[in-house]
Parts: C-alpha cells; structure tokens; sequence
C-alpha cells in the first residue's frame, strides 16, 4: 500500500474512532443504565483503534510499516 492510500485509510480509521466516541456518548447519555455490553463494545473498539493509531506513530513503526499495512488491509 503506497503512503496515499495509508494516510486516506488511516483518515477514515480516525473519523470512525470520532463516530464511535460520539455513538457511546449519546448512549451514555440517553440511556445510562441499558445496553451495557454495547457501550463496553463501543468502548473496546475505540481503545483497540487508538492504539493502532498511537502503534503508527510510534518511531517503530517506520521499519515495520509492511506488517502495519498487511494489518489494517484486513480490517
């Protein structure tokens, strides 16, 4: 995957990271005492994001860039 397409899908990951934060917000706020398993859903899937993205900017991660690649291509 050349350095365009990473950054437009690691752009993507990011505005799906905000959708999910924004999701889980509304839910905690509507609805404080349902969907548990859901809000800790929502909150495994931001956190399991955020460290992919901290993962990519770690100064590492330049000499395994094509691990990373093979990594987000099959999500």
């Amino acid at each position: 995957m050349d350095a365009e397409m990473q950054r437009t899908s690691l752009g993507s990951k990011n505005a799906l990271i905000e959708l999910a934060k924004e999701e889980l917000e509304i839910l905690e706020f509507q609805h404080p005492n349902k969907f548990h398993s859901l809000k800790q859903e929502l909150k495994a899937l931001i956190s399991d994001f955020e460290n992919q993205k901290l993962l990519l900017n770690s100064p590492s991660a330049a000499t395994q860039g094509d691990n990373f690649s093979l990594f987000f291509s099959s999500s």
